[in-house]
């Protein structure tokens, strides 16, 4: 993670913002103390529920899922996850 001044980031918004991608955050200081962080917003789909019981629901059916032998291993989610993150940056 990189570190800038407040008076760098305000000169330098905008290639800070370009690096973003690469380096995933950047930590803003005023003297030696952080006071910001800027951080890329990630592509991936995130999951929101509205309740507690909609999230308890989601993660029961998943472990039934699994105890019936529906799942799939996690080393095989991991790698079809991956090929799918590479196809989505190549386009």
């Amino acid at each position: 993670m990189s570190t800038v001044t407040l008076e760098e980031a305000k000169k330098q918004l905008d290639e800070l913002v370009r690096r973003l991608p690469k380096e995933g955050e950047i930590l803003i200081t005023s003297g030696d103390k952080p006071i910001a962080r800027l951080t890329a917003v990630s592509s991936l789909p995130r999951f929101v529920f509205s309740t507690a019981e909609e999230l308890e629901e989601k993660l029961l059916e998943g472990i039934r899922q699994l105890d019936a032998g529906e799942g799939i291993p996690f080393n095989v989610a991991r790698k079809e996850l991956k090929q799918r993150a590479e196809a989505r940056r190549k386009k």
